[in-house]
């Protein structure tokens, strides 16, 4: 039997993959689940539900898993897990950004999953595959896609003094310190490699997807060993879920724009209201930020800086293409 694990990252396409690909395709047992749903992003039903994944938290919460015999971690998961869920013939695949969120980030939910279908099943092949992308970029996307939110975690409401903590590192407080590390991918990869091993760990790189995605698929539908003439297929017209930017502005969602979308699905209000009417709505509710404000090249040459090290030996390891070093 076949498991991948897609565990992101954020702000890499994973709506657009979870919402388009990895369910339609005929080879693929898609088990779930999306991290988050937002408003009017397209919902599919799995079996793997988030509330599923905090049972398994939950049932080991006070417990070093890492040093738990087999027997015990498979008489708590086969109360959880219904093996019977996993295909044998098809690919089956399991897809989240939550583990490489910031302030979600774990291995122990997959770890337990590991272990448990490697007692119950012979021959288990499990991998893990992830997306990444350069860093200024999905910090840029990633605080201002969840601006409400993070400002909150991080105790900080501009985007330029969180950059700008960098250049002071070593005093800079807790939160920010781990938001940063979150983007070490070589720290990433070393943590990885040692819980699951190097042979089971696929890289792929958002700006492939992005600037050549007939080869970004081509390179997927090999990891994952399914017809990429299918995926073909599959791709629509659908843009990624890409930060609205319009010439010197950001318009980015807020809990105002999140409430209003949530409560158009509870009231199936979806499929009456039309797109560009939604649309509408949602811009004129958004929050606005000027990017003039921000000196682009200055932000990114830091950010550059700090990661450049790790990138390389990265880079090195792994043989990606599109990091900046």
């Amino acid at each position: 039997m076949k498991v991948f694990f897609h565990i992101g990252y954020p702000r890499t396409g994973t709506t657009f993959l979870q919402a388009n690909i990895f369910p339609f395709h005929s080879q693929i047992n898609y088990l779930g689940p999306k991290h988050h749903f937002y408003g009017d992003q397209p919902e599919v039903k799995v079996y793997l539900k988030n509330d599923l994944l905090k049972k398994i938290t939950n049932s080991f919460k006070f417990k070093n898993i890492y040093e738990l015999k087999t027997s015990e971690i498979v008489q708590e998961m086969q109360k959880i897990i219904d093996i019977n869920q996993f295909d044998q013939k098809k690919i089956n695949l399991i897809s989240t950004e939550k583990y490489l969120t910031y302030g979600f980030k774990s291995y122990k939910e997959i770890y337990l999953i590991k272990k448990y279908l490697s007692a119950k099943i012979e021959n288990l092949d499990f991998q893990i595959f992830y997306l990444i992308r350069n860093q200024y970029d999905i910090i840029f996307s990633q605080f201002h896609h969840g601006n409400f939110l993070l400002k909150k975690q991080l105790g900080i409401d501009e985007f330029e003094k969180l950059i700008f903590s960098l250049d002071n590192i070593a005093e800079t407080k807790k939160e920010v310190c781990e938001f940063f590390e979150l983007y070490d991918y070589y720290k990433i990869y070393n943590e990885l490699k040692e819980i699951f091993g190097e042979k089971n760990i696929k890289i792929l790189e958002y700006e492939n997807f992005k600037e050549d995605p007939q080869d970004f698929f081509s390179r997927l539908s090999k990891i994952l060993n399914i017809k990429n003439s299918e995926i073909n297929n599959l791709l629509n017209k659908h843009k990624l879920n890409a930060l609205n930017q319009n010439q010197n502005q950001l318009i980015i969602e807020n809990s105002i724009t999140i409430f209003l979308g949530n409560l158009f699905k509870k009231l199936n209000l979806n499929k009456i209201i039309p797109k560009f009417l939604k649309r509408k709505i949602k811009i004129f509710l958004s929050t606005k930020i000027l990017i003039t404000k921000y000196d682009q090249n200055k932000l990114r040459a830091i950010v550059k800086s700090y990661y450049k090290n790790s990138n390389t030996n990265f880079k090195n390891q792994t043989g990606v293409k599109f990091l900046t070093t």
